[in-house]
């Protein structure tokens, strides 16, 4: 047995083991991959987190995003009111009608979209550029350009970029009978047909 306790997201990196321990109001664990020599990283009530290099990012419960390097006691707010966050070598945010993107190093924001609708939704990010959904059309977006990808097809919750260079959605839904659905698909763009 490895730990015993009640345990949020779980992570590995860098030869440690860090979690979110539930017990004791979500405070972010960094353990040896054994289990011993705990130490408490944030005792603030982390919802989620990711290890990014030599620092760890984390978002509270009240949706408030930090930053912290893993050899300092600092730690730096970035954004309230998350709503999503992803990594391309950059942070990525998504707070009410804007995103944006944070340099780590420098702490430098600058603003991703010029959409002006409410239903904009950051959806997913690669290295240098992120993903957009704007009312079912799909954009690329980085510092210099918007580029329009995919027509009307709907609303997007998340979008990656597989192994094989293809563009890939995931929808989520829910119908009476079976509950919670998922459904990932091929995003047809004129690069991939």
């Amino acid at each position: 047995k490895l730990l015993e306790c009640n345990t949020g997201e779980v992570l590995i990196a860098d030869g440690k083991l860090y979690y979110v321990d539930l017990k004791n109001n979500n405070q972010l664990i960094c353990t040896d991959l054994n289990g011993k020599n705990g130490q408490v990283i944030c005792d603030k009530s982390v919802l989620s987190f990711v290890v990014c290099g030599d620092a760890l990012l984390f978002e509270d419960t009240s949706l408030t995003l930090y930053l912290k390097g893993n050899d300092s006691s600092v730690i730096t707010k970035l954004c309230s009111s998350v709503e999503r966050y992803f990594l391309n070598g950059e942070i990525i945010i998504e707070s009410g009608n804007n995103i944006f993107s944070i340099a780590p190093d420098s702490g430098k924001a600058v603003k991703l979209n010029n959409f002006t609708d409410d239903e904009c939704h950051l959806v997913g990010a690669k290295q240098g550029s992120a993903y957009i959904d704007s009312a079912g059309v799909l954009y690329e977006v980085d510092e210099a350009e918007h580029t329009r990808i995919t027509d009307n097809t709907g609303v997007s919750d998340f979008v990656y970029q597989g192994p094989d260079g293809k563009l890939y959605r995931l929808s989520y839904g829910y119908n009476s009978t079976s509950g919670m659905t998922a459904k990932i698909e091929t995003v047809d763009t004129e690069e991939q047909s």
